[in-house]
């Protein structure tokens, strides 16, 4: 199995795996979906993986003048992860979100450069997701109403979410 095969199972079972609780606990995936763009507990822990991630990217970063402040990384990671969480809290789960979905298409990109056309299609659709969250974070409760308006229509997006997973592991497996 070579990795853009690796990375479309990867990403089908993602999707798979977010599109279950619309499915099957249709109830308490819409409490959680409207409580989602107030929740501290979610948009600290996303906050602290998007800071995480961000300053690893920015110590493998080969810039010449950048190596001799590398270490100060360590010091200012947690400084901007807590300068954020009590300056910006206001919709942060959306908008750590709208950060997590800027960085995922990185890896993605990287495998699927030369002929992974489905991958990077859903890459970018990622990092255009991503800019709407952190630009305009109300825009997630906006969406999300259509979403979770009724019991069926969360079991119905849900449903089309899985069928797009199963759909980009199969094609993972099959065409890659």
């Amino acid at each position: 199995m070579n990795d853009l095969q690796m990375m479309s199972m990867f990403v089908g079972v993602v999707m798979v795996l977010l599109s279950l609780p619309c499915i099957f606990r249709t109830q308490k995936a819409m409490d959680w979906i409207r409580g989602f763009p107030r929740s501290k507990f979610v948009a600290w822990i996303i906050t602290a993986l998007c800071t995480t991630w961000v300053a690893w990217l920015l110590f493998q970063t080969p810039l010449s003048w950048f190596d001799k402040y590398k270490p100060a990384i360590y010091m200012l990671a947690p400084a901007f992860f807590l300068l954020v969480v009590n300056y910006m809290d206001e919709l942060l789960a959306p908008r750590a979100l709208g950060g997590l979905l800027l960085l995922v298409p990185c890896p993605i990109i990287e495998v699927a450069r030369q002929n992974g056309l489905l991958l990077v299609s859903i890459a970018y659709v990622l990092v255009v997701l991503g800019i709407i969250l952190v630009l305009s974070p109300y825009m997630f409760r906006k969406a999300m109403s259509c979403w979770i308006a009724s019991t069926s229509r969360c079991r119905a997006f849900g449903c089309i979410f899985l069928g797009i997973g199963v759909f980009v592991s199969m094609f993972g497996l099959l065409f890659y």
